[in-house]
């Protein structure tokens, strides 16, 4: 009797918990977020995978903006989430100092490299900062962002949108901002554009060692630090595409670092064109340089850490904020779209 009666626990046990699944899904649209016991809200994130950014809107909205959440009992990091202006603005402009990243951020993040300002604090930070405002305000930094999208709208954007109409497809705009925006970000930090915004649409490894690794973050965050280290270490699951993700980075960093030095070997000629085209400065160019803007040449290390933090900055932030416009127009404003 006492095997039967383990049998029957150890069969209907699985039953039990799928059905207190199956429970758990109907009632999260009506919860911003149900708290398992020693999972946390882990569950929430693993079946909401594939609409992770949709189902995030939601907590959001239905928390009045911001919430306080334990991903899991041994997750071992709470997560603020917040998108009221005010706290934002309060935390990455006006007391970011009160808001250091630290060195679990830098672990987390480690693909980004800890000499650059996406990963830097304080006296770091502050002279990364210094100099990108610097370059941002230089007019002939602002000359090179303005002729390079205007180029990259003229012989990118037009030609493809004027094929796909003629043709009547469906394109994913998204896509194509992402590649325009990209061409542009790699454009004003290192001076070279790669041209992916045209009609042969080639792949962009960049963007989606990018996408890889921010996946592979995430995950770093809601997991045990022991499992993910172990994956790390194994080459397996979401750390082996990070991994890949930084070769990509850093294929791409050198690359760019192996053209500008090319470009700036030259002998400069003294055609009206290259003496135009002198008149501009990149980031990468003004450190290779020594420029006032960047002061002495620093480590590689530097360069690369700031010239991908900066690249990522200027593409992703871009490109999901043009795609978000153009969804809010063509489902909210048919009058202004027309």
């Amino acid at each position: 009797m006492m095997a039967l009666a383990l049998l029957l626990q150890w069969i209907f046990m699985p039953v039990i918990f799928i059905l207190f699944l199956h429970s758990y899904t109907q009632k999260c649209n009506k919860l911003p977020l149900w708290n398992f016991p020693l999972l946390g809200v882990l569950p929430n994130f693993l079946i909401n995978f594939h609409r992770l950014h949709d189902k995030l809107t939601e907590v959001l909205e239905r928390s009045h903006g911001s919430l306080l959440i334990k991903p899991s009992w041994f997750a071992q990091n709470d997560l603020f989430l917040t998108s009221d202006p005010a706290n934002v603005h309060h935390i990455m402009s006006t007391n970011f100092q009160n808001y250091p990243k630290g060195p679990e951020w830098r672990e987390k993040f480690d693909i980004f490299g800890d000499d650059g300002i996406f990963n830097s604090d304080f006296e770091a930070w502050e002279l990364h900062r210094k100099v990108a405002r610097a370059l941002f305000s230089h007019q002939k930094f602002q000359q090179l962002a303005t002729k390079t999208m205007r180029e990259i709208t003229q012989k990118g954007l037009v030609p493809v949108l004027e094929h796909v109409s003629e043709q009547n497809k469906e394109f994913d705009l998204k896509d194509l901002l992402n590649r325009g925006t990209f061409d542009f970000a790699c454009a004003i930090t290192t001076g070279y554009n790669p041209n992916f915004l045209s009609m042969e649409q080639p792949e962009v490894p960049f963007v989606k060692a990018i996408d890889d690794a921010c996946e592979a973050i995430f995950f770093r965050y809601v997991l045990p630090e022991r499992l993910w280290k172990l994956q790390r270490w194994m080459g397996i699951g979401k750390e082996r595409k990070l991994s890949n993700g930084w070769r990509s980075l850093d294929c791409f960093w050198e690359e760019c670092l192996s053209y500008k030095r090319e470009k700036m070997s030259q002998v400069v000629a003294t055609t009206n064109e290259n003496e135009d085209e002198e008149s501009y400065i990149d980031f990468l160019e003004c450190y290779l340089s020594g420029n006032e803007v960047t002061g002495a040449t620093p480590s590689e290390k530097v360069m690369r850490d700031n010239v991908i933090g900066l690249t990522l900055g200027a593409e992703g932030t871009t490109s999901i904020t043009l795609s978000w416009f153009f969804w809010l127009l063509s489902k909210n404003n048919p009058s202004i779209e027309a």
